[in-house]
């Protein structure tokens, strides 16, 4: 009779938390894909047990078994993302114990979306697709929302739930993208290539991965919507290509950050009227020439390429080596 009182009480706190702890428990707390050359961590698992009994403990609780449970297995990603332990336990009762938090409905979307099972698949699909397998470490967690996803050097990828769009029918797309990025990068330090960290490394980078996006969708999806355009926006790029590419070329061999974001931030535009992130556009294009002049396919010859190689035998119109 305890055992079934205590489950009830379970339930119960669940449901007030509006979260599915039975869901949430059937996804691993850890994975290691690509014969263990990436791993990714569900982090939100350990948050979303924790909160599912927030109702029964209280709040010093609740915050303790995220500090035993979610920080500090964690604490190098953390303190790389939001701060150390202390910062840790004050944005967690003030942001995860606040009765308004997103966490639950921002969970539940993504469980409903199958973002581990996106890895997985992802995972595959870019090992057959490329012949590399990804390496690294994601991240899977509700965080500040500081990024979407984002790299945090050594530490590895972080994709926060709090911020990352939940587009289910685009999700598996947008991890396609990403995951290219852990084969493309290992590749670029097995050659040694000395653009790397440059503007035109970020350019060719971010070309891949939504060119990647592209292909992965398998003809559902426009090239806009693989670089994360509008019609209207993509239509603009294209008629303006010449005076984007001028304004990015006396700045390809930099390293400057603030050159570095001018191309990939979706809040910078380099051009009056232009869309953000114009590097983008102008990586998918590279990549799209280099198909267009080596055949179907063929892109994924850029992954094992230095940068400037890459673009020298795309034959892109506008932008030369």
């Amino acid at each position: 009779m305890r055992c079934l009182l205590v489950l009830l009480l379970l339930s119960l706190s669940a449901r007030a938390q509006g979260l599915d702890v039975e869901r949430v428990r059937a996804v691993p707390p850890e994975r290691t894909l690509a014969d263990g050359r990436l791993r990714v961590v569900n982090l939100y698992r350990a948050q979303a047990l924790a909160l599912a009994e927030a109702g029964l403990v209280g709040p010093d609780s609740t915050v303790e078994r995220l500090v035993r449970d979610a920080h500090r297995p964690y604490a190098d990603f953390w303190a790389g993302y939001l701060g150390d332990e202390d910062a840790f336990r004050e944005w967690s009762r003030d942001a995860l114990l606040d009765p308004e938090t997103s966490f639950a409905d921002r969970v539940g979307a993504f469980l409903d979306a199958d973002l581990d099972g996106a890895f997985e698949h992802g995972a595959a699909w870019v090992e057959a697709t490329t012949g590399h397998a990804p390496e690294g470490t994601w991240v899977l967690a509700y965080g500040p929302g500081w990024t979407d996803m984002g790299g945090l050097g050594g530490i590895g990828m972080v994709a926060d739930l709090s911020k990352l769009s939940v587009e289910p029918e685009w999700l598996p797309h947008l991890v396609a993208h990403e995951l290219v990025h852990q084969v493309h990068g290992p590749a670029l330090d097995r050659a040694g290539d000395l653009d790397r960290g440059t503007v035109l490394h970020r350019i060719v980078a971010e070309g891949l991965g939504t060119y990647a996006a592209y292909v992965h969708a398998a003809g559902t999806a426009t090239p806009a919507r693989a670089v994360g355009y509008t019609d209207a926006e993509w239509r603009w790029a294209l008629a303006h290509e010449p005076h984007l590419a001028v304004v990015v070329s006396r700045v390809l061999d930099s390293t400057d950050r603030d050159y570095i974001d001018a191309v990939a931030d979706r809040g910078a535009r380099i051009l009056d009227g232009a869309p953000g992130a114009a590097g983008y556009v102008l990586g998918f294009r590279i990549v799209q020439a280099y198909e267009a002049a080596h055949g179907p396919g063929s892109w994924v010859e850029m992954i094992d390429l230095p940068v400037r190689e890459a673009l020298r035998r795309s034959g892109y119109a506008y932008l030369h080596p």
